[in-house]
């Protein structure tokens, strides 16, 4: 049996512009990085004096340059960090995303090294909890300015200060070059390094905007999920964040050195290049490498060992950033301190079940065609086990149609496998807890199929469930009974663990820590409950 996690993504293309450098300096009263002047929406900072604006108390600064540009001679290098240019930065639209290819063509470009910040008080000293939010879309595609990752309800609502930001992607962040160019170019994994220079930006400036920087969470969905779990395995990391949620997107595996650089060479004789000639790379357009890359996918020709997540170039064990497979190096110990939440929803594909076609699609589909999915197909290939899972399933489920248990065995083989796997080796270094959810609060889109769709817990999280996710052409939530409640105990949750280091709070039933033998998890609803392995997984799959 393969379990093949893929993860696709169809993120909606936002405008935005990057505003920043206006001409003029500004008076301030200041000490040094981090001071703050009378105008509480004007703060310095290590790259310079920002002005934000403000929302019914929320102080909001969006596009805060973190890094310099990555382009030119930087692609494919290490982040710097960004160096003031002196006049006042303002703060007011969000920045560029890192250059990808949509429905809308390419957009972004790459000064794309860019943060935004929600706080409830811009003055030093508050000492309040800090979210830093890790956007989805694979390691390919997305942006941390999308309307569900909003951070203005959670920052008002929780007392916390939100950070979202954007970072390199595809062959821009992960393109793995060392064994190719070598010397500078030995780290194929630019894209994470790109989050840790956040990071670092964090704790030396968000004391400045109310926030703690020593209680720093990192929160992410799907792909932002799976890079969290990559930094839970980075020594580069350490020290910068203080607890993790995995959300829909833990990982324990990367990608090997010889499969990135067999890829690399693809990449090259696909632009009609060889190794002789990569440092083409480097001066030619970013949009020829997205569509070469693009084009590989298509031809299905991504690297080997690879996750999915809609393709091309991704993390690897390269030996100088990442020294080994994030699953053993937590196992072993690494990020030991830190506490963990880890979950899925409990539909995730359904997603891509959108309105009445799409509720037509899934409910056609007859039991013959469930069983050939899933003995072979995009989430899972369950092989000669196909008809044994499907019966554990069917006994879980006796009523869902042939299509809705589908959408269920392709989460437990594919999500919520990588969950509990991941969640086993935190729990095996026995050092700080962690905890792993299921949520099982369903929603859909107009006339679509209902569930707990890949990526919706964000807006409830956020508190931006009238908004679009990700994922949905309408608001996910908008015929969901309690939603409101709902909404509240997510966020309630999510920010008492950026807390304390512990979800247990008022709004659930107690919630001890996950074990290993027992299975602890919490199935978050408008009427949550505590359940050892609540749908048998270890039978159907085996330990993960």
């Amino acid at each position: 049996m393969t379990i093949r996690p893929i993860l696709p993504w169809a993120l909606p293309l936002d405008r935005r512009g990057f505003l920043a450098g206006v001409a003029g300096a500004a008076t301030v009263a200041t000490t040094g990085a981090g001071a703050m002047g009378a105008d509480m929406n004007l703060v310095e900072t290590t790259s310079g004096t920002v002005r934000g604006t403000g929302d019914r108390g929320v102080r909001i600064f969006k596009g805060i340059p973190y890094g310099e540009p990555t382009g030119g001679a930087a692609r494919f290098l290490p982040p710097q960090p960004f160096k003031s240019r002196g006049p006042v930065i303002e703060a007011t639209g969000y920045g560029p995303k890192c250059p990808q290819l949509g429905s809308r063509g390419l957009t972004g470009n790459e000064d794309c090294l860019v943060l935004n910040i929600w706080t409830p008080a811009a003055g030093a000293g508050a000492g309040r909890p800090v979210m830093v939010y890790l956007h989805g879309g694979g390691f390919r595609t997305g942006s941390g300015s999308t309307p569900s990752s909003d951070g203005t309800h959670l920052a008002r609502s929780e007392d916390v200060v939100v950070v979202s930001l954007n970072h390199r992607l595809g062959p821009l962040g992960y393109l793995y070059l060392g064994d190719i160019l070598g010397g500078a170019y030995e780290s194929g994994n630019v894209g994470n390094l790109d989050l840790i220079l956040a990071l670092q930006w964090v704790r030396d400036n968000i004391a400045a905007f109310g926030g703690d920087p020593a209680c720093v969470t990192v929160f992410g969905v799907s792909g932002g999920g799976k890079k969290i779990s990559h930094l839970l395995a980075m020594p580069a990391a350490k020290g910068l964040f203080h607890r993790a949620i995995v959300m829909s997107g833990a990982l324990s595996t990367a990608l090997e050195r010889a499969a990135s650089t067999a890829y690399s060479e693809r990449l090259l004789a696909r632009l009609g290049l060889d190794r002789a000639r990569a440092r083409e790379l480097l001066t030619m357009p970013a949009a020829p490498i997205l569509a070469a890359v693009a084009a590989l996918s298509k031809a299905g020709q991504d690297p080997e060992g690879g996750y999915g997540g809609g393709g091309g170039p991704q993390p690897l064990v390269d030996g100088v950033t990442l020294l080994r497979h994030p699953g053993d190096a937590v196992a072993a110990g690494a990020s030991r301190t830190i506490p963990v939440m880890i979950g899925s929803t409990l539909d995730e594909p359904i997603a891509g079940y959108q309105g009445p076609e799409g509720l037509r699609r899934l409910e056609t589909m007859s039991a013959a065609d469930v069983r050939a999915r899933l003995a072979d197909g995009p989430f899972v290939q369950l092989g000669d086990r196909t008809d044994a899972v499907l019966a554990h399933y069917r006994r879980v489920w006796p009523d869902l149609s042939p299509g809705a248990l589908m959408v269920r065995v392709e989460t437990a083989g594919s999500w919520r496998y990588l969950s509990n796997r991941l969640a086993d080796a935190k729990a095996s270094a026995r050092a700080a807890p962690t905890w792993v959810y299921v949520m099982t609060f369903a929603g859909g889109t107009a006339g679509g199929p209902h569930g707990a769709g890949h990526a919706t817990d964000v807006p409830l999280v956020m508190g931006n469930y009238a908004n679009l996710t990700e994922m949905s052409r309408t608001p996910w939530f908008a015929g969901s009974p309690h939603v409101v409640e709902m909404s509240r105990m997510m966020g309630r949750t999510w920010a008492s663990f950026a807390r304390t280091g512990d979800p247990d709070n008022a709004l659930l039933p107690r919630w001890p820590a996950y074990t290993k033998e027992t299975r602890e998890t919490m199935l978050l609803d408008v009427e949550s409950r505590l359940v050892n392995d609540p749908f048998g997984d270890r039978e159907a799959f085996g330990s993960a």
